[in-house]
Order: structure tokens, then sequence, then C-alpha cells
């Protein structure tokens, strides 16, 4: 039960907009780069889009074989 609970936070749109921002703000706030915190906003933001997918293929390709 508690895999999937963590299978679901890390899927979440919601986390990963969070970590995003969250990055964001300490990169601008520390360099005041836009830039910078946009580009690591990016690659934050593709980074969770992996893991989503791959945890969503993992759950039908479990399905599958039922």
């Amino acid at each position: 039960m508690k895999e999937k609970k963590w299978k679901r936070k890390l899927t979440s749109r919601k986390l990963w907009l969070t970590v995003a921002n969250l990055a964001t703000m300490i990169i601008l706030n520390i360099t005041g780069s836009q830039e910078m915190a946009t580009q690591v906003t990016t690659i934050i933001m593709a980074a969770g889009g992996v893991i989503a997918y791959v945890f969503a293929q993992a759950w039908c390709d479990s399905k599958e074989g039922e």
C-alpha cells in the first residue's frame, strides 16, 4: 500500500510544479538570473514528465499480466 502512495506522489504534477517553483525562487534569489532559473525549471519539469511516464507505463504493464 505504501508503494502505491509514493508512486502517486511522484507522478503528481502538483509536486513537480512545486519543486520547479522552489528551485526557480532559490536561483532567482541567489543569482538574480532569470535565464538560469528558466533553464532549471525546464529540466525539472521534463524530469517530472519522464518519471510520470515511467510509472504510468509500469502500471499499465503490470495490468496486462493479470
